[in-house]
């Protein structure tokens, strides 16, 4: 059973490097056959910093994660595919519980999560990424799944510019696909709820869930995003 890694990448000059680095180091059973960062537009030394750690580089010609890990999936050469961010570490043996679940017939799933933080309120955020509850998974938790699935469910919708991983594992756990939350924690940088607040940012977080689910636009959300979170998101 092999493994492709596919990484959406933007100006992560910061984190690239150590995020691939601990996909080789914490590979156990030699599963990970490529690491695809599929970059959108870098103003930064992302790319050759990515080339430099061992990964083949896609340049995308737009931004937007969900394009960009469509495009990775269509590159990748492997019969499991694994979606993570640039700024989160895996879990010490993921390979390995990723075979596991797969043997057990859960084609799909992701890790729960760890923000590397003492917050008590990061804490509690993380515990919950425990529980199959769509308001709580993550794009940083990483979704692994095997490429067949991926092809069969249709990938990630590139109208989605937020919450396109929420979108994805709502579809496939709908189509009564099982749908694993493993026991390890991916760590993920907390950079953006220290720069906002834990709180504000998590109740902006949620209000954008729930616009998503009550049928607000994409551009409507976004809109909301950008003037509570003074943070860049790709065209």
């Amino acid at each position: 059973m092999s493994l492709t890694v596919i990484i959406p990448a933007l100006n992560e000059a910061e984190h690239i490097q150590a995020c691939i680095t601990a996909l080789r180091d914490k590979d156990s059973i030699g599963m990970v056959d490529e690491i695809i960062v599929v970059d959108g537009g870098s103003q930064d030394d992302t790319i050759p910093l990515a080339q430099e750690a061992g990964a083949t580089v896609l340049r995308s010609d737009r931004s937007g994660r969900a394009l960009q890990m469509n495009l990775g999936a269509q590159h990748a050469s492997s019969e499991v595919l694994l979606f993570v961010h640039a700024d989160t570490i895996v879990p010490e043996g993921f390979s390995t519980s990723i075979r596991e679940a797969i043997q057990a017939h859960y084609p799909s799933g992701c890790f729960r999560l760890s923000f590397g933080h003492p917050s008590p309120v990061l804490r509690f955020y993380a515990w919950l990424t425990r529980f199959k509850m769509d308001i709580m998974r993550y794009g940083d938790q990483g979704l692994y799944i095997q490429k067949s699935l991926f092809t069969q469910v249709g990938g990630f919708r590139e109208d989605h510019r937020v919450l396109e991983d929420n979108e994805l594992t709502r579809r496939i756990r709908r189509s009564g696909i099982s749908f694993m939350v493993l026991k390890e924690a991916a760590i993920t940088s907390p950079r953006r709820y220290l720069e906002q607040g834990t709180i504000r940012l998590q109740l902006i977080f949620s209000t954008i869930y729930l616009m998503w689910r009550l049928g607000f636009s994409q551009d409507k959300m976004i809109s909301f995003y950008r003037k509570k979170v003074r943070i860049r998101v790709p065209e």
